[in-house]
């Protein structure tokens, strides 16, 4: 069993460049967090029943479901954006086959054509 340094050493490059964006999004996606956990806390803390209540449904609807389900709730119409986009895409490529069909049928029958004469 031997190593690939090179590969290894390749595959780490490709990492550490990829590292900035990871870093950059982790911090902002902390500080985006940590003001959104303070905004809900005041909320939440506050004197006032409205935004109180509205802090609580919040809270509760957010701890009450699953993750997952939240990302497909907040992507779902970029999912549905992507569905239309595959679909156009297959009939695009369904019609590009039925033209190297019938090209090909076209071929072939000039191919015997020619042969009978």
């Amino acid at each position: 069993m031997f190593i690939d340094f090179a590969f290894l050493g390749e595959t780490l490059l490709k990492l550490g460049a990829a590292l900035p964006v990871t870093l950059g999004l982790f911090i902002c996606s902390f500080i985006l967090g940590g003001a959104l956990a303070l905004g809900v806390l005041a909320l939440r803390m506050s004197h006032w029943p409205l935004a109180s209540g509205f802090a609580k449904g919040y809270i509760l609807i957010f701890r009450g479901s699953p993750l997952l389900i939240q990302l497909f709730l907040g992507l779902q119409d970029q999912m549905e954006e992507l569905t239309k986009q595959t679909q156009t895409r297959n009939d695009k490529m369904q019609l590009m086959m039925e033209q190297i069909v019938l090209s090909n049928k076209s071929s072939q029958k000039e191919k015997t054509d020619r042969q009978k004469e």
